[in-house]
């Protein structure tokens, strides 16, 4: 493992935020299924691959990996505990500064990890100055 610029353990961070991704996963879920009834209604069995096709592309994910503890290195790696995560040039970053994490999106802007943080600003440049160094 190269060297490690950001160490975070964030478990309590994580903890004072548990409700609103409760009220987030159960929002997606119930808008998920309520366009599915209202597009089977108009299209029948039709309606499902659609569905999964706007799931899959559009629709923001209700399973995002947030990891308790986690390490960013030099060389764009994110240590997670049970999965490592290399940064990519084409990945985006989003700070919420307010519920203090930094998102990691793919190029069709899905979320696919949040990292809580007590100081988002501070990885968020980080992140981004590893991205921007990556070459392509």
């Amino acid at each position: 493992m190269s060297e490690v610029i950001y160490d975070a353990e964030v478990t309590d961070v994580k903890l004072r935020h548990r409700r609103k991704r409760v009220f987030e996963i159960i929002f997606i879920l119930g808008f998920e299924i309520v366009l599915l009834i209202f597009l089977f209604s108009f299209l029948g069995w039709y309606s499902i691959p659609l569905y999964l096709v706007g799931a899959l592309l559009f629709f923001p994910s209700p399973y995002i990996r947030i990891p308790d503890k986690y390490k960013v290195t030099k060389n764009g790696l994110i240590y997670t505990g049970e999965k490592v995560i290399r940064l990519k040039k084409k990945y985006k970053l989003r700070m919420n500064e307010k519920d203090e994490f930094v998102s990691v999106c793919s190029s069709l802007g899905q979320e696919f990890l949040r990292l809580y943080t007590p100081k988002p600003d501070r990885l968020y440049q980080l992140l981004n100055g590893l991205i921007t160094n990556i070459p392509e």
